[in-house]
C-alpha cells in the first residue's frame, strides 16, 4: 500500500511528491510520519518545503535531498537563487540537519555545515571527523582524527584516541590527552592542560594555569608542563624536567625531580628544591626554603628570608644568613660564615677564617682555627680562643677567659 501526498500549494521548482510505503513501517511510526507530513504541507510557512522518504528514511528540505534507510535530514533554505545546496545522508541511521550537512557513515549525526565521515560521529557547525571511530565535534573548523574523541570549540584539533579538546584552538595530540581552555595544548600521552594557553607536552604531564597569549600554533605561554610526569600549576609556570613540579606564578622547575613552589621560584638543577616567593635552588640537590632564599651550589641548603648558601655543602639558617664557603655553617639572623668549614652561630655572628668558630650574638672569629664563644666575643689571632661575653683574644694562640 502506498500513500501519496502532494504539496498542491507550492510553486517551488524543486517541489516533489511525498512517498511512503506504509506496509513496511511500524504502525505508530506510520501515524507520526503521516501527521508530520500533513502538518508541514498545510502550514503556510512550509508551502514550498518537501518531505521525501526512501525506505525508512525521512528528508524535510527546500532543496533536493537523498536519504537511505532509517536516516533523517532536516534542512531549511529559503533562497531559490542557490539551487545547488545539498544535504547528504548516505548511510544507515544517520542524521543530517542544516545547509550542506553531510552524514556519510553509520550512526553519525550532523548539525550545520558539517561533515561526518566516521561511524557514530556527531558534528555540529562546520566541524569534520576523519579516519575511524566515533567522535563528538562541536565548533567551526574543528577536526578530529582517530577514535572516540571529543571537541568543543572553534578551530580545535585532536589526533589520537580518547582525546578531549575544549576551547577555541584547543589541541590534543596523543592518546588520552586532555586540553581545556583557549589555545590550550596537551601534546603527549595522558597529558592534561587546563587553562588559557596551558601547555602539557610531557607524557603524563599536568599543566594548570593561564596566560594572555601563545607563542605559536602548538606552543603556549601559560602553564607549561613539558617534562614527563611533570606538574605545572600557575600562570607562566614551567615544569620542563622529568618528574618536576612547578607551582606558582612564573615558577620554574627545569631539571629532573626538581621542585619549585612559590611565585617566581626557580629550581634549575636535578633534585633541587626551591620553596618560597623568588626562592632559587640552582645546583644539584640544592635546597632553598624561604622568600628570596638562594642555594647555588651542590648540596647547599639555605633556610630563611633572603638566606644564602653559595658553596658546596654550605648551610645557612636564619633571615639574611650567609654561608659562602665550602662546608660552612651560618645560623642566626644575619650570621655569616665566609671561609671553608667556618661556623657562625648567633645573630650577626661572623666567622671569616678557615676552621674558625664564632658562637654568640655578634661574636667574631677572624683568623684560622680561632674560637670566639660568647656575646660580642672576639678571637682575632691564629689559634686564639676568646671565652665569655666581650672576651678578647687578639694575638696568635692567645686565650681570653671571662668578660672583657
Amino acid at each position: 500500500m502506498t500513500k501519496i501526498i502532494k504539496n498542491t500549494t507550492s510553486q517551488h521548482p524543486n517541489n516533489t511528491t511525498y512517498y511512503k510505503h506504509l506496509s513496511t513501517v511500524h504502525p505508530p511510526l506510520k501515524l507520526k510520519l503521516l501527521s508530520l507530513s500533513i502538518c508541514l504541507m498545510t502550514s503556510p510557512a512550509w508551502a514550498e518545503r518537501t518531505i521525501q522518504t526512501t525506505g525508512n528514511g525521512v528528508s524535510i528540505t527546500t532543496e533536493n535531498a537523498t536519504v537511505n534507510n532509517t536516516n533523517l535530514i532536516i534542512h531549511y533554505w529559503n533562497n531559490p537563487a542557490l539551487p545547488n545546496r545539498q544535504k547528504q545522508d548516505t548511510t544507515t541511521y544517520g542524521i543530517a540537519i542544516g545547509d550542506n550537512a553531510k552524514s556519510l557513515v553509520a550512526g553519525s549525526i550532523v548539525i550545520g555545515s558539517s561533515t561526518a565521515t566516521e561511524n557514530h560521529a556527531t558534528t555540529i557547525s562546520g566541524a569534520s571527523g576523519f579516519n575511524s571511530g566515533a567522535h563528538l565535534i562541536i565548533g567551526n573548523a574543528s577536526y578530529a582524527n582517530g577514535n572516540n574523541n571529543v571537541i568543543l570549540g572553534n578551530n580545535s584539533y585532536v589526533d589520537g584516541n580518547g582525546l578531549t579538546a575544549i576551547g577555541r584552538e584547543a589541541v590534543a595530540l596523543e592518546n588520552s590527552a586532555l586540553a581545556i581552555g583557549t589555545t590550550s595544548a596537551a601534546t603527549q600521552t595522558r597529558a592534561i592542560a587546563l587553562g588559557h594557553s596551558a601547555n602539557a607536552s610531557g607524557i603524563g604531564a599536568l599543566a594548570l594555569g593561564s596566560s594572555s597569549g601563545s607563542n605559536n600554533q602548538y606552543t603556549a605561554s601559560g602553564a607549561n608542563a613539558s617534562g614527563n610526569h611533570s606538574l605545572a600549576v600557575g600562570t607562566a609556570s614551567d615544569s620542563s624536567g622529568i618528574d618536576s613540579i612547578a607551582i606558582g606564578h612564573s615558577a620554574q622547575a627545569t631539571k629532573a625531580s626538581s621542585v619549585a613552589l612559590g611565585n617566581g621560584s626557580s629550581s634549575t638543577a636535578s633534585n633541587s628544591t626551591a620553596i618560597g616567593s623568588s626562592a632559587k635552588a640552582n645546583s644539584n640537590s640544592a635546597v632553598a626554603l624561604g622568600n628570596n632564599s638562594l642555594s647555588s651550589a651542590t648540596n647547599s641548603i639555605s633556610i630563611g628570608h633572603s638566606a644564602q648558601a653559595t658553596k658546596n655543602s654550605a648551610f645557612s639558617l636564619g633571615d639574611s644568613s650567609i654561608a659562602s664557603a665550602t662546608d660552612s655553617i651560618a645560623i642566626g639572623q644575619a650570621a655569616r660564615a665566609t671561609k671553608n668549614s667556618a661556623i657562625a652561630f648567633g645573630d650577626s655572628s661572623f666567622s671569616n677564617a678557615t676552621n674558625s668558630i664564632a658562637i654568640g650574638q655578634t661574636a667574631r672569629a677572624a683568623q684560622e682555627s680561632a674560637i670566639a664563644f660568647g656575646d660580642s666575643s672576639n678571637a682575632s689571632g691564629v689559634n686564639s680562643i676568646a671565652l665569655g661575653s666581650s672576651a678578647q683574644a687578639l694575638n696568635n694562640s692567645a686565650v681570653a677567659l671571662g668578660s672583657d
